[in-house]
């Protein structure tokens, strides 16, 4: 009555060890090769790859150092005057304020530490 052809898909036939594959049309296949331009190929990727890591790698490592020095060139000393100018004005001034200078310049002094420490750790 009906005149179908059906189509069933089979798996991939096997011949003298070699895996083969089934096409569209039913027709067999040996699966492509790979040649040594391939294996070149495949390596020059790979090292295309590892060349690019690499360089991400050192341009982070150059940005941290480059940070690293301007945080250590310029805030730490900026701190480190200002706590000495505190100083000195604190030998001229009452007791109270005294006081208030003397927490400041502790305050300084151990901004100026936690600052160290994250320079080191940048290093």
């Amino acid at each position: 009555m009906f005149n179908r052809e059906l189509q069933v898909s089979s798996p991939p036939a096997r011949r003298s060890g070699t895996l083969m594959t089934a096409t569209r049309d039913g027709n067999l296949r040996l699966p492509r090769l790979s040649t040594a331009a391939d294996h070149r190929q495949h390596q020059t990727a790979e090292l295309q790859q590892a060349s690019r890591t690499e360089a991400c790698a050192t341009a982070v490592a150059c940005d941290r150092e480059r940070i690293a020095d301007g945080l250590y060139g310029s805030v730490i000393h900026r701190l480190f005057a200002a706590g000495l100018q505190l100083q000195s004005t604190c030998q001229s001034v009452d007791a109270p304020t005294q006081g208030r200078i003397e927490t400041t310049i502790a305050l300084l002094d151990d901004t100026i530490a936690e600052l160290r420490k994250a320079i080191f750790s940048l290093h």
